[in-house]
């Protein structure tokens, strides 16, 4: 299935704080140990902005250019996140 996600995250960051300063919105947070003592080992944040059910490849390649553009420095800012360790935008 084609789908564009974003996934920010790190052992010690803090999604509860970066959400309250931070312009963009996310479909949910993570937080390590949540669902056990080993799952899962970091926190985060996650956004899904299609699941390629649909929306046709074009409309996806226009989504993504639009979302990446509007929001260039708040996901460059959140991409060099100190307690971020992991960033991973998938197209």
């Amino acid at each position: 299935m084609n789908q564009y996600q974003l996934f920010a995250h790190g052992v010690d960051f803090d999604p509860d704080a970066y959400l309250a300063s931070t312009s963009l919105s996310f479909d949910g947070i993570w937080r390590k140990g949540e669902y056990g003592r080993n799952h899962p080992k970091s926190n985060g944040v996650y956004r899904t902005l299609w699941n390629g059910r649909d929306v046709s490849f074009f409309e996806q390649e226009r989504i993504a250019m639009e979302y990446l553009s509007e929001n260039r420095d708040a996901l460059k800012d959140l991409a060099q996140h100190p307690q971020v360790t992991t960033f991973i935008l998938g197209l």
